[in-house]
């Protein structure tokens, strides 16, 4: 077979990694032929360090988020002339990701950084966008490893990364003296050779379909950079990046730039079996030995024998190993045995990511990077059937009930029989398969019968199609058509909807009882012109034991998504409460794995717990911020699992709008963070690209921060209104003049009817806005919100009832200076409202606080001209009556009792 068909084997195969129970397996295998070692729990071989660095998506978040990093990426607008809404172009290509070049010709620390770096974009070059080591490029150290003349050496070259990673004299070096120059390692004493791998590496053009030697540069990059790096003081014992000796060290994630993590996540990630893992080990173990013999084994204070005693220990001391490993394994495998639902917390639901093309006729993929789209509908419907071919009773998924099942459906569910942490690039590429390109002609598609249109009837089409159902369903198909056509959905035609949606989904779910609610129905017009239906589909299913699990299909404009809505059933509560002991637990354990299993479990319980939002980190966010013209370290936001859209679009707003006075420079950490995690958003799908970039209408300089980005800041219409009441929550906790620049902006761009008008009211008549502007002593800054609602706001009535609020809270407390209260008086009396803001204060509640107030108001409230003092006496004699009213219903009231 020629070797460019045996490289692109390897980059389609669906690459598993170790489980738990493998690493369970492993560490308690005895190594060597003398049946004495094992490895040490807390040492540098626990594949358990791996596992938390992948699965917490520390590596992800160090690849595609480090400042030292520029993703490669860039959204153009479209020149499509018969579009009326701007429409966008995004192109992100990992592979062309590089290091900043100041980096280069800095300290001796941040050309450290700089070459670490370059090494992490190499070592993961992760072209799909999700974090990965795969690659076709022939010296890339995946394919050298992989190759055929080296696959002998492979665990030994491992072995040897991994010991300079550990800062050990490992003599791993290029032979330069052999025509085809080699990577050799001897024994101590020169009789055996562990590593002697040619460095000219056989390799088929793929244009020409010549053989050619190709020599592996790249690897040749690596190797030294880890020699080199063996004597760095930043990665020794106390220096900057060295493994935390105290949790606080810990949390500041600057492990994170040290060889060590990176070798480890790299061999998790290469290593695919527990079999594999033990040979690799055995192979370190074979090394460090071979430096032990001929009697230095007794010179206790040498440090091969502590890096020695650091990975292995007696197979004697197994129990005092893991024991504090095991709570951790037995709380993990409760978690697996006790799911009722395959979805347990919001980090399983599957979320949208970018997939290339999927060409059926062919059976493969569009090489073409360009062509890769944001899979939202496709994710949905992933997420939708993970429920519906759950089998409860064996936690496995089946497809066996549903008779006329696509040949891609099944092969699906036999590939991924059970339910997962999350659902990585080669899921989504395989569910591709399932939906993309099918043959139905009434199914819609944006790119080449690739990437669903939103909407109902269209998924719809899409589920019946791979479920053999769609001549079955015709009729209904029909029903629905004739719906979308209408100018308005009824009652009745709700209801009828969710019938429709009960005869596709029950007889292919495996639970016996569902429940179907649709909310916010509408007819709506696809891209293409053609009617279809959206809204939100709510499905609640019913196991056998009587617990209910909800989801919910919101299928939107242009975007689709599913969340998890019940997710705090007694079973959960019980194990997050279990999960809270362990923490305890763990805090007493003061070495590093026991602060990865604390943080781990910390990411299990927030994802347990909310609804992917992150409230939580406001504070945090804002003190970064803060600090951003000091030039601060990031590092331990990496620590919080996946960054979402939901953090990623806080942390923009929050840059932005903190940072409106001062230019932030070219190479600040935090502003190079932001672009990371702006290019690493799908900005392709509407959704994610209004939430992540809703910060720019704040900020001008979002133009000379991302200039790759386009952007036509008013395409904000279409954010959905939960997102809208998370960032103007956000905007006013900000400090005074960022807040009313912000609103000041708002008030600008909204337009009467829309979301974002109705939220923006909403908080500018609060208590909390008023009361947040007059304790601040800033008048001023209250005369400018008024003169831009004057200005802008052509709803009258809206205005007036905004006037009319902040009257009623400036009289209810009035403990505040009489400018304020003089100042929106004179608006009631220029509005002539100072009827309906006597009506306010009424309904308030509080109109005894603002009776007493506004009578304690009247010396400054009566001077000027005559009919100021004529309104106040009315409006006073109004809210007097109104007050004794109140007063004497009370007492009757009392009477009554």
């Amino acid at each position: 077979m020629r070797i460019w068909m045996i490289i692109n084997l390897l980059l389609q195969l669906v690459y598993t990694r170790i489980e738990l129970s493998d690493i369970q397996d492993i560490q308690k295998t005895v190594i060597d032929n003398q049946n004495r070692f094992i490895i040490k729990s807390s040492g540098p071989l626990n594949p358990l360090h791996g596992y938390i660095y992948i699965n917490n998506s520390y590596m992800h978040n160090k690849r595609f988020y480090s400042p030292e990093i520029k993703t490669s990426y860039s959204m153009k607008v479209s020149r499509n002339k018969n579009s009326t809404t701007p429409e966008y172009v995004y192109v992100r290509t990992p592979l062309h990701d590089k290091v900043y070049q100041d980096l280069r010709t800095g300290s001796v620390t941040e050309k450290y950084l700089g070459k670490y770096h370059s090494r992490i974009i190499k070592m993961f070059p992760s072209r799909d966008g999700v974090i990965s080591i795969t690659s076709s490029i022939p010296d890339s150290l995946f394919m050298f490893l992989k190759a055929e003349s080296t696959v002998p050496y492979t665990n030994y070259i491992l072995a040897s990364l991994l010991l300079l990673g550990e800062c050990a004299d490992i003599r791993i070096r290029i032979d330069y003296n052999d025509s085809i120059h080699r990577l050799i390692l001897y024994n101590k004493d020169s009789t055996k050779m562990f590593i002697n791998a040619p460095l000219y590496v056989s390799v088929t053009d793929p244009v020409t379909g010549k053989s050619k030697d190709k020599y592996q540069s790249e690897v040749v990059e690596t190797i030294n950079f880890f020699i080199q790096s063996r004597t760095n003081p930043d990665l020794k014992k106390h220096g900057k990046f060295s493994k935390p000796i105290t949790r606080e060290e810990f949390l500041t994630g600057k492990f994170m730039n040290s060889t060590r993590f990176l070798i480890q996540s790299y061999i998790f990630e290469f290593i695919q079996s527990r079999s594999e893992y033990i040979e690799f080990i055995r192979a370190v173990y074979e090394i460090l030995n071979d430096q032990l013999i001929e009697g230095s084994v007794h010179k206790k204070k040498s440090s091969w024998r502590k890096l020695f005693e650091e990975c292995f220990t007696c197979k004697d001391d197994l129990s005092s190993e893991i024991m504090d490993i095991m709570p951790f394994y037995k709380i993990k495998e409760r978690m697996a045995l006790d799911r009722i639902f395959p979805l347990q917390t919001h980090g399983q639901v599957p979320t949208s990511t970018r997939v290339p093309i999927y060409i059926r006729q062919d059976r493969e993929f569009s090489k073409n990077n360009e062509e890769q789209y944001s899979n939202c509908a496709e994710s949905a419907i992933l997420g939708l059937f993970y429920c519906l071919v759950y089998d409860e009773h064996n936690n496995t998924y089946t497809t066996a009930h549903i008779t006329k099942a696509s040949s891609d459906l099944i092969r699906f569910f036999k590939k991924y029989t059970a339910p997962s942490d999350s659902t990585d690039i080669d899921m989504h590429k395989l569910w591709c398969k399932v939906v993309s390109d099918l043959e139905d002609n009434q199914i819609q598609y944006n790119i080449r019968n690739n990437n669903i249109m939103s909407g109902l009837i269209n998924i719809y089409r899409v589920i019946s199609g791979i479920t053999g159902m769609t001549l079955k369903l015709s009729g209904v198909l029909n029903d629905l058509h004739k719906l979308s056509i209408k100018s308005e959905l009824s009652e009745n035609d709700t209801i009828y909807i969710q019938e429709c949606i009960k005869s596709l989904l029950l007889p292919i779910c495996t639970y016996k009882c569902i429940r179907i609610i649709c909310s916010s129905m509408k007819c709506t017009k696809l891209a293409n012109g053609i009617p279809d239906i959206i809204g939100n589909i709510s499905i609640i299913f019913t196991s056998t034991n009587g617990l209910h699990n909800e989801i919910c299909l919101m299928i939107q404009d242009k975007h689709t998504k599913l969340t998890l809505i019940t997710d705090n059933n007694n079973n959960n509560i019980q194990i997050i409460n279990e999960l809270k002991y362990l923490i305890d637990t763990y805090t007493g354990i003061n070495y590093f794995i026991g602060y990865l299993i604390t943080e781990y479990i910390k990411n299990e319980i927030v994802q347990m717990c909310t609804s992917g939002y992150v409230y939580e980190s406001v504070n945090e966010i804002n003190e970064i911020i803060r600090c951003t013209l000091n030039n601060p370290s990031v590092l331990h936001i990496f620590l919080y699992k996946s960054i979402n859209n939901q953090y990623k679009s806080l942390f923009i707003l929050a840059f932005l709008t903190q940072t409106l006075s001062v230019q932030v420079p070219y190479n600040n950490n935090v502003l190079r963070l932001t672009h990371n995690l702006i290019g690493s958003s799908s900005l392709d799908d509407t959704s994610t690209r209004n939430k992540v970039l809703y910060g720019f209408i704040y900020n001008n300089k979002h133009k000379l921060y991302y200039p790759d980005i386009e952007y036509t800041c008013t395409d904000l219409c279409s954010i959905s209104i939960h997102d809208i009441s998370y960032i103007y929550n956000y905007i006013m906790r900000l400090n005074i003049s960022c807040m009313i620049e912000c609103l000041n902006i708002t008030i600008e761009l909204s337009k009467p009817g829309t979301d974002m008008y109705n939220i923006l009211y909403t908080n500018l008549q609060s208590e909390l806005f008023i009361s947040k502007v007059v304790e601040t002593g800033c008048i001023n800054q209250l005369i400018r919100i008024y003169n831009t609602i004057n200005k802008y706001n052509t709803d009258r009535l809206c205005t007036n009832y905004t006037v009319c609020c902040w009257f009623t809270y400036i009289c209810i407390y009035y403990s505040y200076p009489t400018d304020y209260i003089t100042y929106i008086y004179g608006i009631i009396i220029s509005r002539r409202v100072y009827r309906e803001a006597v009506n306010k204060m009424i309904s308030s509640g509080y109109i005894k606080n603002a009776a007493y107030n506004f009578k304690m108001a009247r010396d400054a409230l009566c001077t000027g001209d005559e009919y100021n003092k004529i309104i106040y006496e009315e409006m006073d004699k109004i809210m007097t009556d109104a007050n004794n009213q109140c007063t004497k219903y009370k007492k009757e009231y009392k009477l009554v009792f």
